[in-house]
């Protein structure tokens, strides 16, 4: 009875073994395998052309985008009543290709210099509406300097700080004062000054 028993139960443990090994076979067997590893291989070839084609979009979108730096700056933060004030605005393109701006004037930048939102002065003091377009290659810097010396204009000078600011119109800019609001103007930049009583 015993060894009746032993002799079941082995034979069971043999038909268990047979059904994992032809499993075994089913699920590693070459075809499979070749299958398997055909799945693999496009998978990675998808992933990796997915990955060059988001790196050269990126890489045209950078080349392409215009990249534009507009600066103002004065040859001094402080200056005594009576003294020139020098003012150097620039437009510089750094992107990597040349690149073009279109104005409603012939003159690119505009510069004004307020007190307590009053303006003071301005420059160039005559401009003609006529669009004009300039463009610049890489690297390549629009700069135009400015001297506030007193003269001309509503030019009396007070001690306290002086608002400069620059801009280069848009090209649907119909009038001066239309540089002053956000759609009349491509670039916008300011800075501040001290005047003080000598």
């Amino acid at each position: 009875m015993i060894h009746l028993n032993r002799v079941v139960s082995i034979d069971r443990i043999g038909a268990c073994c047979e059904k994992l090994k032809l499993l075994y076979h089913r699920l590693f067997s070459t075809k499979d395998r070749e299958n398997k590893l055909k799945l693999s291989f496009g998978a990675v070839l998808i992933v990796i052309l997915v990955l060059v084609l988001g790196v050269m979009l990126s890489f045209f979108w950078v080349l392409l985008t215009p990249k534009w730096s507009f600066t103002i700056a004065t040859n001094k933060a402080f200056y005594s009543i009576g003294e020139d004030v020098q003012i150097t605005v620039s437009l510089k393109n750094m992107g990597y290709l040349p690149q073009s701006i279109t104005t409603a004037f012939t003159s690119p930048i505009i510069v004004s210099v307020e007190q307590y939102s009053a303006q003071a002065w301005f420059a160039p003091p005559h401009v003609e509406i006529s669009q004009t377009t300039f463009t610049l290659a890489p690297d390549q810097s629009l700069t135009r300097t400015f001297v506030w010396n007193g003269s001309g204009q509503n030019q009396e000078r007070h001690s306290g700080i002086y608002s400069v600011k620059a801009a280069i119109p848009s090209a649907s800019a119909v009038a001066m004062s239309d540089v002053d609001t956000e759609h009349g103007r491509q670039f916008y930049a300011h800075i501040a000054i001290n005047i003080t009583a000598v």
